[in-house]
């Protein structure tokens, strides 16, 4: 088993197992817990990635925590992140996902629950502004 953990729209943290016995296991269980069908994949630590939808900006709403999040650890990143999102581990061995050791899980979660400044939310309002009409 996977042992990862998820970031839903609402900025909710969860923990979450995937049958890994095979590839086709892995990816349907990738793809159930991010919502979507196609998924890519955003560099979080040296030791850890994040699984995102890859059609997110069209098929969900913003995730300002993840958004947050990544542009904190990755500040020459992309702005903002669309749907849900999977931390899992890096065998830097083969390049494959593996699970997150307890002391990633910790850092993740440290991540999440550090304390933000509104200034940090700046950049969602070109994603969540009023909408122009003619």
């Amino acid at each position: 088993m996977l042992r990862g953990l998820r970031i839903d729209v609402e900025g909710v943290l969860s923990s979450v197992e995937i049958d890994d016995t095979t590839t086709t296991l892995r990816l349907d269980g990738m793809n159930a817990a991010i919502g979507c069908n196609s998924f890519d994949v955003v560099s979080y630590t040296d030791t850890v990635d994040v699984w995102v939808d890859d059609e997110g900006l069209y098929r969900s709403t913003l995730n300002r925590e993840l958004s947050v999040m990544l542009r904190a650890r990755q500040p020459d990143g992309q702005g903002a992140w669309f749907g849900a999102g999977l931390f899992l581990g890096i065998d830097q061995a083969t390049g494959d996902s593996r699970s997150l050791t307890d002391d990633e899980r910790a850092a993740v979660v440290r991540d999440w629950t550090r304390q933000r400044g509104p200034s940090e939310y700046a950049f969602a309002a070109q994603w969540v502004g009023p909408v122009r009409t003619r």
